[in-house]
């Protein structure tokens, strides 16, 4: 067993960081102006190159939205924000924030073993794929959770494929009832 104190929460949970949240957007309406859409917040829009506009808030935040109403929003931290700029979107062009559907397709985060990490045993147990030629880390499908680590060396491991907050720590405990019944890896 690997002394995890250091990194667990007063709750017993391993501590994890959120990097970046990905939803599906659908504004419930039909039709919708690209060139207005794109005015907003200064978004692009150049037709010939992509066909729908690109709306960045930060080097790493966007909205895309197509004609249809439909679009993604990518890159947020938090649903509270994603709901807040849905909002002011929804204010901007004046439709009915009922009618606005939004759903979780991916949560990107990542937490810390605290220990180093045997990969090949990793990957001999998890029954995964490790070319350390090609990828230096060894992706884990984690069967319980739906949810995909990335586990280096050092320890740190990024979550990938999360539509929840319970789906997170559900995979954090997996790895770690993994790491802790194999003392090799």
């Amino acid at each position: 067993m690997i002394n995890t104190s250091s990194i667990l929460d007063s709750l017993g949970y391993m501590k994890y960081k959120i990097h970046a949240i990905t939803c599906r957007l659908d504004l419930g309406i039909g039709r919708i102006n690209r060139k207005r859409i794109s005015e907003w917040l200064g978004g692009e829009y150049h037709p010939r190159r992509f066909r729908a506009p690109i709306i960045r808030f930060d080097s790493n935040k966007t909205i895309i939205l197509h004609e249809t109403g439909k679009g993604v929003i990518a890159g947020f931290k938090s649903l509270r924000k994603v709901k807040q700029v849905v909002d002011e979107l929804a204010d901007y062009l004046r439709i009915d924030k009922k009618n606005i559907k939004v759903s979780v397709v991916n949560i990107v985060a990542s937490c810390s073993l605290g220990r180093m990490v045997n990969l090949e045993n990793l990957a001999m147990v998890t029954k995964s794929v490790y070319i350390p030629g090609t990828f230096p880390s060894v992706h884990c499908r984690l069967k319980d959770s739906n949810v995909t680590a990335i586990v280096s060396g050092g320890g740190n491991v990024s979550l990938v494929g999360a539509k929840t907050r319970k789906d997170i720590v559900k995979a954090i405990k997996e790895l770690k009832k993994i790491i802790d019944e194999h003392p090799e890896v």
